[in-house]
């Protein structure tokens, strides 16, 4: 079997780690994969690292027949099996290949986000055989819209739920006292994510708890850097908040902090919510959406509302005054993570592949 992989992202969040894991898991099955990505893009640079297959093309625009005839070319000259397509511009290249280029290989889809779906045509084209969705939320919401059910498929993004983890003096990182309680969220800083809430809910925090406190903000501009630096000011939180950008190592960031914490307004599905999870860090978290699939509240989480930052303060509040419920958190969590992992992840896409065959 040999599967054609499509993704339009330049830069690297949580569905490119997704692909890193699913082209390591295919390969290991001895399953033939070619990577498609943008040059310059750090999935390309991926690719050749860890001497993957690799096409690139010129990212241009949402709509880019140049990169739809690269898919075109493609197919011809490889001669894949079936196309996975990762990403929403990665979806209108191929679509418009189909639509207007004569491509006629069949594909899968990967949807990780709850967000309405703008072109339900390429959804709905029938070179299109499966949709993989990240979690029932995102089925749902695709099913709300009109998508058939037997196009989707549930299909869990994995986490490595036994990661070796490097230890880092978070602390000096940092530059606070070692007695400093440390909260760290990874996510992008994207509007969907709630920082604004977590920002001002932490604020309220810091003047009910009396010990010290830290919030570290791991994650990529995403469109709200500038906004969350102003907020912070604005809330005289400069030197309680480190806005630390995109760490290479995030996994480091979760497992030297003391909670986990997440304020997301939308979800697919949540795997730094899971890394977090896996790695025996407890966690607060919404549980809108895709979360509500790992957010069990006083399981495996305190789950918060989303857009509350009293509720916020509050949690954090609770959650630093047991050291009992921290660890059944803990316990909870860990055993509940194992449920996501990137083992799991590969077996049943490769399930969903041959189901396509056979």
């Amino acid at each position: 079997m040999h599967i054609l992989h499509i993704s339009s992202a330049i830069s690297w969040r949580g569905g490119e780690q997704q692909i890193a894991y699913l082209l390591r898991g295919l390969r290991a099955h001895g399953i033939k994969v070619t990577m498609m990505a943008p040059s310059g893009s750090q999935l390309a640079a991926y690719a050749v690292e860890h001497n993957f297959s690799l096409v690139v093309y010129r990212k241009l625009a949402g709509v880019d027949p140049f990169a739809s005839r690269r898919i075109v070319q493609t197919c011809k000259y490889t001669k894949p099996d079936l196309i996975h397509i990762h990403d929403s511009h990665a979806h209108t290249y191929a679509y418009h290949a189909y639509k207007y280029m004569g491509l006629a290989l069949p594909s899968v889809v990967s949807r990780r986000v709850t967000f309405a779906v703008k072109t339900l045509a390429k959804y709905r084209h029938p070179m299109v055989r499966r949709v993989f969705c990240d979690s029932q939320a995102v089925a749902d919401q695709l099913l709300s819209q009109g998508i058939a059910a037997e196009k989707l498929a549930v299909l869990h993004s994995g986490v490595e739920v036994d990661r070796t983890i490097k230890n880092i003096d978070i602390y000096k990182q940092l530059d606070v006292a070692d007695n400093t309680t440390v909260l760290t969220c990874v996510a992008a800083l994207a509007p969907f994510k709630g920082h604004e809430t977590l920002v001002k809910g932490f604020a309220k925090a810091v003047r009910l708890i009396d010990q010290p406190l830290h919030l570290a903000l791991v994650g990529g501009d995403a469109g709200r850097r500038a906004d969350i630096d102003r907020l912070i000011k604005e809330l005289d939180m400069t030197d309680n908040i480190t806005i630390l950008g995109h760490q290479a190592d995030p996994w480091s960031w979760l497992a030297a902090s003391d909670i986990a914490i997440f304020a997301s307004e939308k979800e697919g599905l949540g795997t730094s919510v899971i890394d977090a999870m896996a790695i025996g860090t407890p966690v607060i978290s919404t549980a809108i959406d895709g979360l509500a699939t790992t957010v069990i509240n006083q399981q495996t989480a305190l789950a918060i509302p989303p857009r509350d930052p009293d509720a916020l303060a509050t949690t954090i509040t609770h959650l630093l005054s047991s050291t009992q419920l921290q660890s059944a958190l803990i316990q909870g969590a860990k055993a509940h993570a194992q449920t996501f992992s990137v083992e799991h992840m590969v077996s049943k896409t490769i399930g969903q592949y041959g189901s396509m065959f056979f």
